[in-house]
């Protein structure tokens, strides 16, 4: 997809603006260190450091293209990775996993990356995994036995897995995490969204 049909599709949804991460600022503005999963084309860095975000940004983006615009975009102000996991000897308060990047991997990917996310938090550190609430099934052919959707759209075709409360507090529980709580909010565009906010 090219950097402006992310653009695009982020103003489609109610998302350009940072509205998501207005509803749960308050929970990391007083992190050190913050780490991305799925950076994108730096929406959610930009609306950190707008916001007067003072701590350390790290991104994780599997994609050479949109890290380099990234790193072109914020020079130094922000460290990028391709993948996990990360070959780092320190550790998150907080790690952002937005925009509903969760549902783009399988039901064993998702787990694996929680535990993953949880090995590189602190302890008292939070995982927030944000996807839609309800209008899921309002984008494609939702198949209610498996809880996947194949959406078609111009720039290409995207499979993904529904993640439910049930399954986040699987994955949190087997990851062990110590705390889950939930965020309900509406974008700009009234798309009903959730937080999962898990606590090491």
């Amino acid at each position: 997809m090219e950097i402006s049909q992310f653009k695009k599709f982020a103003n489609l949804i109610g998302l350009d603006q940072g509205e998501d991460i207005d509803e749960i600022y308050d929970e990391i503005s007083k992190a050190d260190r913050v780490l991305e999963l799925g950076s994108g084309y730096g929406r959610v860095i930009e609306v950190l450091r707008r916001k007067g975000f003072k701590g350390v940004i790290s991104g994780v983006e599997r994609s050479l293209k949109l890290r380099e615009y990234v790193q072109n975009t914020f020079n130094e102000d922000v460290r990028l990775f391709k993948e996990l996991p990360l070959e780092l000897n320190e550790k998150f308060d907080a790690i952002l996993y937005v925009w509903s990047g969760i549902l783009e991997q399988e039901r064993d990917i998702q787990k694996d990356i929680v535990k993953q996310c949880a090995e590189l938090l602190d302890e008292g550190g939070k995982l927030l995994i944000e996807t839609p609430f309800k209008e899921i099934k309002k984008l494609g052919d939702l198949k209610e036995d498996t809880k996947t959707i194949r959406v078609k759209e111009e720039w290409g075709t995207l499979s993904a897995y529904f993640t439910s409360a049930q399954d986040i507090e699987e994955y949190a529980k087997e990851a062990g995490f110590k705390n889950i709580r939930e965020v309900y909010y509406h974008t700009r565009t009234n798309l009903s969204r959730i937080f999962y906010i898990l606590q090491k």
